[in-house]
């Protein structure tokens, strides 16, 4: 029981660190001499150097966020203990509040995805086809706001067992994910004076401050 517990415990520090890791705002300053933290939404993600940069480097911080900081950590923990496969959380806490930047960070879609992938390919089969749907029903500028509802989506659709027994002990799992998705993504950068339902609500499904 202690040896768990112990083991629990670093693989939790271990994912927190490795979700800390900035990918996007190392390469942006790096190699484009762009601070992306005084850019546009002032967070870490790819979101906010997307426009900034060609599309081998967009790739290349999907293959870091999505595959080395989010699928790979979580089939790891998977195939080791399955029991264990909460701590993912970390991942994302890392990512979204990183020790690195000063508890700055991204807004979470990205290494989420890979955590969804890591848990089950079906589950990301799932995810990807809601994200589909929703982009074709209406096409947007971004594609936040279809990723946040599939990320919703599936959630509901999985706590309500409409999936069966087999998937079932991964909704709270996504549950917490969509939770720390939220927060991050409700916090923004602007004077929280002046906060009000519609600002928050475009920081959550547009990850800007305006409609």
């Amino acid at each position: 029981m202690l040896n768990e517990i112990f083991i629990a415990i670093i693989c939790s520090l271990f994912f927190y660190l490795l979700g800390c890791i900035p990918t996007s705002y190392l390469l942006g300053k790096n190699l484009f001499k762009i601070d992306i933290l005084n850019k546009d939404s002032r967070h870490s993600g790819l979101s906010n150097i997307y426009n900034l940069i060609s599309k081998k480097y967009i790739l290349l911080i999907l293959f870091i966020d999505v595959i080395i900081k989010g699928f790979l950590p979580t089939l790891f923990i998977q195939l080791y203990d399955s029991k264990l496969l909460f701590i993912v959380i970390f991942l994302l806490i890392g990512h979204n509040w990183s020790v690195f930047i000063n508890l700055r960070g991204g807004k979470g879609i990205t290494v989420a995805i890979g955590i969804i992938l890591g848990i089950s390919y079906m589950l990301f089969v799932y995810l990807l086809s809601l994200f589909i749907l929703f982009w074709i029903i209406n096409r947007f500028r971004d594609s936040s706001f279809p990723w946040i509802i599939s990320f919703f989506s599936l959630t509901f659709i999985l706590n309500m067992n409409f999936l069966g027994d087999d998937y079932k002990p991964y909704g709270l799992i996504l549950l917490l994910l969509c939770f720390l998705i939220l927060i991050r993504r409700s916090l923004g950068i602007t004077n929280y004076n002046k906060i009000n339902y519609k600002i928050i609500i475009n920081r959550i499904l547009f990850d800007r401050e305006n409609s």
